[in-house]
């Protein structure tokens, strides 16, 4: 065994250190101010809260809309396939870039009064990706040349159509075909798409939405009243002013109503009806 001698300066050294209340630091981290970083750290946790804050209704409400969706497709189309919305092409667009969809409305699935399969209801709209869109109704009187046969109202285009089997190398066959080409004769528009909707397809399509939200303008200070419907349409309409949220047999009626015997708000029949058929496609 060896003998270690300490010289007295040594053992005085090492008494002072025996003696101190110096401990070292065992963790083996710095014992600088921890400040700054944990300034870090607060402002990193309030970044992640507010973004947790932000994306958490915003997941809640996408899953909602989706929800709905799925179930209106499901009713409408017989799958809530959400995917089968996305286009899987470009819309087709005219020279200046625009949409243009006819829809052709009858009552051709409920004869009630004669006369279902005219076109009461000729509505376009014309839609564009950095433009304003357009809705524009068509009267149902207009009294126009119809191809194929001589001058009539514009209602009768679409049944003539049906009957003659109307062919034309540039529009569709049959009545679309007809008002297809008086479209294209009386206002010079392209229809890049257009569709048949009967009185089923109006409800249908409302109700898909659980209702929808339509604002009513009417002249009179009372709003509309219609009495001229049947308990099975739902009965007399009656709406004030201002928004209102309707179902799908509602939404019909509205699109029907003119007001006569006996009803109010419709000083100018149809055409307060063309305006009250947009309102109900705008809430769609």
């Amino acid at each position: 065994m060896t003998n270690t001698q300490h010289s007295p300066d040594t053992n005085e050294e090492f008494d002072k250190l025996r003696h101190s209340t110096y401990q070292p630091d065992q963790s083996g981290k710095s014992s600088t101010s921890s400040g700054p970083p944990k300034q870090k750290r607060w402002w990193r946790r309030a970044l992640v809260l507010a973004v947790v804050l932000v994306l958490v209704p915003m997941s809640i409400l996408l899953t909602w809309n989706l929800r709905n969706i799925s179930t209106a497709s499901e009713q409408l189309f017989g799958s809530g396939n959400v995917l089968g919305f996305i286009p899987t092409r470009s819309l087709p667009t005219d020279h200046a870039g625009r949409t243009n969809i006819l829809i052709i409305g009858n009552a051709a699935d409920r004869d009630t009064h004669g006369g279902a399969d005219l076109t009461d209801t000729l509505l376009l709209l014309s839609l564009s990706s950095d433009r304003d869109d357009y809705m524009l109704s068509i009267p149902r009187d207009l009294y126009v040349d119809i191809p194929g046969r001589s001058m009539g109202k514009i209602n009768e285009a679409f049944p003539f159509g049906e009957i003659s089997s109307f062919t034309h190398s540039s529009y569709r066959d049959g009545g679309v075909g007809v008002v297809e080409q008086l479209v294209d004769d009386i206002f010079g528009l392209d229809v890049h798409i257009a569709m048949i909707v009967n009185f089923t397809a109006v409800e249908e399509v409302v109700d898909a939405f659980n209702g929808i939200t339509v604002e009513i303008d009417s002249p009179d200070e009372r709003g509309l009243y219609d009495p001229n419907f049947q308990p099975e349409e739902g009965g007399p309409l009656r709406l004030e002013n201002g928004t209102q949220d309707i179902d799908g047999q509602t939404a019909l009626r509205l699109t029907r109503a003119r007001g006569a015997a006996g009803g109010y708000g419709f000083p100018e029949s149809d055409f307060n009806r063309t305006r009250n058929q947009q309102a109900v496609v705008k809430g769609v």
